[in-house]
């Protein structure tokens, strides 16, 4: 069913009907309007559409322009969309043992460099990011925008975090925390 929600701007298509008149049967040329200097300042060159093809134009235009301002809704109900779009949900460590430099120039730079291939190679996937040391924090939300999670990767300043240790389980109980508030909102 096809509704307007400002039906009341439907009444502004008769405004057409006025404007239909002028263009077809108005026989004024604009050399009564205006002098002959001011009209070669003002007139447009005809290298486009002819004067009948910009007058029906401008009509529907001026149509479209209407039913749009009336906002239309089409109202069918609920509609459920079947995505086919798995979780996966990403751990970084940002310990202190992942800044030494026995891989150039860290093992955290090169776990970024890794994580952007990963990206790289998924389809049809929403990724999450946690971070995990001595505690785990969530880095980024399940996306399906790689750019963001990318960039949100690459410009992790850990620097001013002082936690030591690696605690795997706190970034499983972490991502179960995120994946059961993911299914409460019906991912």
């Amino acid at each position: 069913m096809i509704y307007f929600l400002h039906a009341e701007l439907l009444w502004a298509l008769f405004l057409l009907l006025p404007l239909f008149y002028f263009l077809k049967y108005s026989k004024k040329s604009y050399e009564a309007l205006f002098s002959k200097d001011v009209l070669q300042k003002i007139r447009v060159k005809n290298r486009g559409f002819s004067k009948r093809v910009r007058n029906i134009l401008l009509i529907f235009a001026s149509f479209f322009i209407i039913i749009a301002l009336a906002r239309p809704v089409i109202d069918k109900g609920n509609i459920k969309v079947k995505s086919s779009f798995i979780n996966v949900i990403a751990g970084l460590d940002i310990s202190n043992s992942m800044f030494v430099n026995d891989v150039y120039p860290s093992r955290f730079a090169l776990a970024k460099k890794k994580f952007n291939l990963f990206l790289k190679d998924m389809k049809n996937a929403r990724v999450g990011v946690v971070g995990f040391s001595s505690q785990s924090f969530l880095v980024a939300p399940l996306s399906e925008d790689y750019h963001s999670l990318d960039f949100l990767v690459k410009n992790l300043n850990v620097s001013s975090m002082s936690l030591r240790g690696t605690d795997f389980m706190s970034a499983l109980k972490q991502q179960m925390i995120y994946i059961r508030q993911m299914k409460r909102k019906h991912f």
